[in-house]
């Protein structure tokens, strides 16, 4: 499993670890993996210890981080579908991989390899994604109070 503060500085090397534990298992089931994994680390104490989007300037987050954002969903958008697992192959030595594709934009893919969109050990899955908002005419003294 990854190291003590890993799942909050790379939350993708920590999917990534936990993915390669349940490649045989359903799609479902690596999510709920997942979701189990960080619901046992975000407790009260490191919820209040997590940089804010909110009240941290963006050039001091870092990239690919955890972090929490105090908001109110504006709108919610038709659901995505995207590859949760695809086949990735090397164009040097031929080898393929199964990469994970949940919890990230964009493929991860390295020099010389490319992505099997093709095959049949991809999993295509949906998500539904939100447009969120700070929350308007908030009093700073909210503010103060409500992040845990």
């Amino acid at each position: 499993m990854p190291g003590i503060e890993d799942w909050k500085t790379r939350p993708y090397m920590t999917i990534q670890q936990i993915f390669e534990e349940h490649k045989a298992d359903s799609h479902e089931t690596f999510v709920k993996s997942v979701e189990n994994y960080f619901s046992q680390r975000l407790t009260e104490d490191t919820l209040r210890n997590l940089p804010s989007v909110n009240s941290t300037p963006l050039d001091q987050l870092a990239s690919g981080s955890v972090v929490k954002y105090r908001c109110m969903v504006q709108d919610v958008f038709d659901p995505q579908y995207y590859v949760g697992r695809y086949t990735v192959t090397n164009s040097d030595s031929s080898r393929t991989r199964i990469q994970c594709g949940s919890f990230r934009d964009a493929p991860e893919i390295g020099l010389n390899e490319t992505a099997d969109m093709d095959s049949l050990k991809n999993v295509t899955v949906e998500r539904q994604g939100f447009y969120c908002v700070p929350i308007p005419g908030e009093a700073g003294w909210v503010k103060e109070i409500s992040f845990i």
